[in-house]
C-alpha cells in the first residue's frame, strides 16, 4: 500500500510533496518521460517538469507521511483512507506509472 495524490493537487500544485519526499515517489504526468530517462541513466529527476497534478509511484513509496504533512490542500491519502468523491484517483495514480 501506499500514499496517493487526488485531484486536489490539480490547478493547485505547488510541489512542496515534491521537495519534501525522501525517496523521490512524486512525479507529474508532464515529466513522464523525464522520469523514465532519469531512472534509465541514473540522473536526478526535475520536478519543476510536472505543471498539472503529481502522483506518488507505489513501488518506491516508503509511507513516511511526509506529502501530506506538507501539502497546502492536502491532497495525499492513505490509499485505504481516500475519500469515496476522489476514489477514482487511485486507479489515475496508477495508470501514471504503469506506462
Amino acid at each position: 500500500m501506499a500514499y496517493v495524490i487526488t485531484s486536489r493537487c490539480q490547478s493547485n500544485c505547488l510541489q512542496d510533496c515534491v521537495k519534501t519526499c525522501p525517496v523521490d515517489a512524486i512525479h507529474g504526468p508532464t515529466d513522464a518521460e523525464h522520469v523514465l530517462s532519469a531512472r534509465a541513466s541514473g540522473r536526478p529527476l526535475d520536478p519543476s517538469l510536472a505543471k498539472v497534478q503529481m502522483f506518488i509511484d507505489p513501488e518506491t513509496c516508503i509511507d513516511c507521511n511526509m506529502c501530506t504533512e506538507t501539502c497546502p490542500v492536502a491532497a495525499p491519502f492513505w490509499d485505504e483512507e481516500v475519500p469515496v468523491e476522489y476514489e477514482g484517483d487511485i486507479q489515475q495514480n496508477a495508470d501514471f506509472f504503469a506506462a
